[in-house]
């Protein structure tokens, strides 16, 4: 149905960011050192994993300066200069991590691991289960027509 075939590769990462202030003068330097904080803590704390930083972005976050970017999945060659390198090198494993100073600041950029299937057949995979889905809803409508409400199945049984 339109699946452009794009062997585009992807990978899930977790990455946390602090917003810079486009309004003050010294905006990138105070983004600077709230990131400077927050890697002094994700370093001095030596648990590397994928479950801390979710705790540190989540602790950032409720600071209101960190942008805690949680499960992306990441396709190649659609970020900012440095990720794809650093994402899809052949020694990367599950649990690396990195600095990277992109133009909009920095990020502190997790690994957590490839995906087996590219671009295209992910999206072909997204559309027919969508397809499915919708069927589904359509069918539970016309059964069901008090229990659907707003496109979202009730409880049905």
């Amino acid at each position: 149905q339109g699946v452009e075939k794009n062997d585009v590769p992807m990978a899930n990462v977790r990455y946390l960011t602090v917003e810079q202030e486009e309004d003050s003068a010294g905006g990138s330097q105070a983004a600077d050192q709230v990131f400077d904080a927050m890697l002094a803590e994700w370093e001095q704390s030596g648990d590397h994993s994928e479950e801390a930083l979710m705790a540190l972005g989540e602790a950032w976050s409720d600071r209101g300066a960190v942008q805690n970017y949680l499960g992306e999945v990441y396709l190649g060659g659609v970020a900012l200069g440095g990720f794809d390198e650093w994402v899809f090198a052949p020694e990367r494993e599950a649990g690396d991590y990195t600095v990277l100073d992109t133009e909009f600041g920095r990020i502190l950029l997790y690994y957590i691991n490839q995906l087996d299937a590219p671009y295209w057949y992910a999206q072909a995979s997204y559309d027919l289960l969508y397809e499915e889905y919708s069927a589904f809803l359509r069918v539970s409508y016309e059964i069901y027509p008090e229990k659907i409400v707003l496109g979202q199945v009730a409880d049905l049984y």
